[in-house]
C-alpha cells in the first residue's frame, strides 16, 4: 500500500469562504452552466451542469462564483503544502487531488493507517470535505478516493476486488470510451479485462490499453514532482463580504496550518507575517504581524495572530484575505532540547510571544548590555524587544546581580553578613567618574540586597533581587 490520494470535493467553494449553511454554485470560466453546488444547494434542487436562469428560479438566494482556473492551481497548491508534513513526494492531480507516496514515511509514523488517521483529524479538525484511498498503484487509490470506496485504509486484496467490482461510470474514464464499451456490452472491469490486450488497443484506444496496465501496476505511471515555491503565499476570497475581524479568523486559521507544513518541512521558522485585506471601494490594507522570537507551530501561530487582530479594527468590508511570509529562520536554533538551560530559553521565548501578542510590540522591552563595567552604565535605554539583540551577560542570567537597580546608590549600615562577594569593580577613570567598590550579596531589613563598599569604607545599596 504506497500511494495515499486525497480527493477534495468542492474545492473551489470551501477555498473562496462560502458559507456552508447557504446555496452557492460555481459557474465555468465560460458560460452560463453550473460546473459545481454546496450541499445547501442540492437540497434546494439544484443540479450540476444546470443553467443559471433555471437555477436562479428554483433558488432566488443562490449566490455564484465564476470559476478562475489560476486560483483553482494556487488553491490545490495550498492543500499541498499542507500535506507536506506527512509525504515528500506529492504530485498535484487538478483540479481536486492529490497524490501522496506514503511507503517510505510508514515507520516515521507507525504504520500507513496510523498517518491516514492523523492527516485525516487534522483535515476534519479544519472542515475541510476529503475523500481518500489507500493502494498499491497510483490509479487505484484514486478511484477507492473518487468513489468513496472504503472508510479507512485496507488490504492490496481488497482494493484490487473493489477494482475488478468497478462499473465502467466508476473507472473516470472520457465520456466517449464509456460510450464505446457500453456499445460493446461491457459493464465492469473485470468484463473489460477479459479482452485481449491488442484488441483494445486497435479497436479502442491504446491510451486505454496504457490506463489499464497502469492501473494494474504492470506499467509505471509517471507523476510530476510537486516543488514547492521559495515564498509562502495564500488567499481566500471571499463570496460574502466580510464585516467583522471574527470572520477573518476561520480562512486564517487554514492558511497557518499550510503556512505551518510550509515551515516544518523546509525546517525553518519566520518571525513576520504580513496579512493582506482588499476592499471593494477603497485601497487594500497592510497588516504586519511580528513576533519577539521566530515560530512555527500552527497553535503558537494562530494565538499570536489572533490577539494581534483583536487589536485592529476593519477600515471597510473585505473582499480578499492573503497572507504572504517571504522572511525566514533556520529552525535547527528553536527545537527543543533536555537541556534545562535551552528548555528556560524555550519558555522565555514563548512567554515573550504571547505577552507582545497581548500587550502590543512596543509595550515589551528588554535591557540592552552595554560594555561599560560600572553597573549603573552597564546597560543603555531598554530596547524593543528583538531576537537581534545580543543577549544579557552571564552575571545577569545568573541572577549574580539584580536587573532593576536603584536611580542612586543609597548610604546603608553595614550588612550582618556578606555573601557571594567581593565583586570588585574599579573602572571609570577614562571619563573621571572613577569607582573603586566591593559588591556583595547581603539581607537588609528583610530584604535581599545587592551592597558595595567603596574606597571610604562606607556602604551603600545599589539593587534589590526579587
Amino acid at each position: 500500500m504506497r500511494w495515499l490520494y486525497l480527493y477534495f470535493p468542492q474545492l473551489y467553494l470551501h477555498s473562496c469562504g462560502a458559507d456552508p449553511q447557504q446555496p452557492h454554485a460555481l459557474l465555468a470560466a465560460r458560460g452560463e452552466h453550473l460546473l459545481d453546488i454546496n450541499s445547501c444547494a442540492r437540497q434546494q434542487g439544484l443540479e450540476s451542469g444546470m443553467p443559471l436562469a433555471t437555477a436562479w428560479c428554483l433558488c432566488p438566494t443562490l449566490q455564484v462564483q465564476r470559476l478562475q482556473p489560476e486560483r483553482q492551481q494556487h488553491w490545490l497548491q495550498q492543500r499541498a503544502l499542507w500535506a507536506y508534513q506527512y509525504s515528500a513526494h506529492i504530485s498535484l492531480d487538478p483540479p481536486e487531488g492529490l497524490w501522496l507516496e506514503v511507503a517510505s514515511m510508514a515507520k516515521l509514523f507507525g504504520s500507513v493507517t496510523q498517518l491516514w488517521q492523523r492527516l485525516t483529524d487534522e483535515a476534519s479538525s479544519m472542515n475541510w470535505l476529503l475523500h481518500s484511498g489507500v493502494a498499491a498503484t497510483p490509479l487505484q487509490a484514486k478511484l477507492a478516493a473518487y468513489n468513496a470506496w472504503f472508510s479507512q485504509p485496507t488490504t492490496e486484496h481488497d482494493v484490487w476486488q473493489r477494482c475488478l467490482q468497478a462499473s465502467i461510470t466508476e473507472l473516470l474514464l472520457p465520456d466517449e470510451q464509456q460510450l464505446q464499451l457500453q456499445r460493446l456490452g461491457i459493464r465492469t472491469l473485470q468484463q473489460l479485462l477479459r479482452l485481449p490486450a491488442a484488441d483494445i488497443a486497435s479497436r479502442l484506444s491504446p491510451e486505454l490499453l496504457r490506463y489499464l496496465q497502469q492501473l494494474q501496476g504492470r506499467q509505471t505511471m509517471t507523476l510530476e514532482r510537486f516543488k514547492p515555491p521559495l515564498i509562502f503565499q495564500d488567499e481566500v476570497l471571499f463570496i460574502s463580504e466580510v464585516e467583522h475581524r471574527n470572520g477573518l479568523l476561520f480562512p486564517l486559521t487554514r492558511m497557518l496550518a499550510s503556512l505551518s507544513g510550509f515551515l516544518w518541512q523546509r525546517q525553518l521558522a519566520t518571525r513576520s507575517v504580513h496579512v493582506h485585506l482588499s476592499h471593494r471601494h477603497q485601497a487594500s490594507s497592510h497588516w504586519p504581524i511580528e513576533f519577539a522570537h521566530a515560530e512555527y507551530r500552527q497553535a503558537e501561530l494562530l494565538f499570536l495572530c489572533r490577539h494581534q487582530l483583536e487589536q485592529r479594527q476593519l477600515s471597510a468590508p473585505v473582499t480578499q484575505l492573503s497572507l504572504r511570509v517571504e522572511q525566514f529562520v533556520a529552525l535547527h536554533n528553536q527545537q527543543p532540547s533536555l537541556h534545562p538551560e535551552a528548555q528556560q530559553n524555550a519558555d522565555q521565548h514563548l512567554l515573550l510571544n504571547r505577552l507582545q501578542a497581548k500587550l502590543g510590540p512596543h509595550q515589551v522591552r528588554r535591557l540592552h548590555p552595554d560594555g561599560d563595567a560600572r553597573p549603573e552604565y552597564a546597560s543603555c535605554q531598554p530596547r524593543q524587544c528583538d531576537a537581534g539583540l545580543a543577549p544579557l551577560p552571564n552575571q545577569y542570567r545568573r541572577s549574580l546581580r539584580p536587573l532593576w537597580l536603584l536611580p542612586q546608590p543609597l548610604p546603608c549600615p553595614t550588612p550582618p553578613q556578606c555573601e557571594h562577594g567581593p565583586e570588585r569593580i574599579s573602572a571609570g577613570w577614562w571619563q573621571h567618574q572613577s569607582v573603586r567598590r566591593d559588591y556583595y550579596h547581603a539581607w537588609l531589613n528583610g530584604r535581599y540586597a545587592w551592597v558595595f563598599r567603596d574606597d571610604q569604607q562606607q556602604w551603600f545599596v545599589h539593587g534589590y533581587f526579587s
